[in-house]
């Protein structure tokens, strides 16, 4: 079963992707990448320095989540695309997007 959640995880945020515009979701692609990039950093760095355990991952990620991939980096993708014009709406938007995985999403994968 947690195999099943990791997958989705990883593939299902991305199936969120074509229902919107191509090209503003081609513009903020980059963002995510590199969101998802420097996230990736702090995972080997949080590896060598025993921060954290990763239990259960999938085949291919060794001590990154799918999370990152998935969810983290379609979520930042949205979220630049929901609130580009606006700094106040991204801080919003952000905020209320980091409440939701603190507080909803994280205790269900403890």
């Amino acid at each position: 079963m947690a195999q099943i959640i990791l997958w989705l995880l990883l593939v299902g945020p991305w199936f969120l992707l074509p229902l919107f515009n191509k090209e503003r979701i081609k513009r903020f692609m980059p963002v995510g990448l590199f969101a998802a990039l420097v996230l990736t950093v702090v995972f080997q760095i949080a590896e060598k320095l025993d921060w954290w355990i990763i239990k259960e991952n999938i085949f291919f990620l060794t001590n990154i989540t799918p999370f990152v991939y998935g969810a983290f980096l379609v979520g930042t993708v949205i979220i630049f695309y929901l609130s580009y014009p606006s700094f106040i709406f991204y801080m919003v938007l952000n905020l209320l997007f980091d409440l939701f995985q603190a507080f909803v999403v994280h205790p269900i994968f403890e």
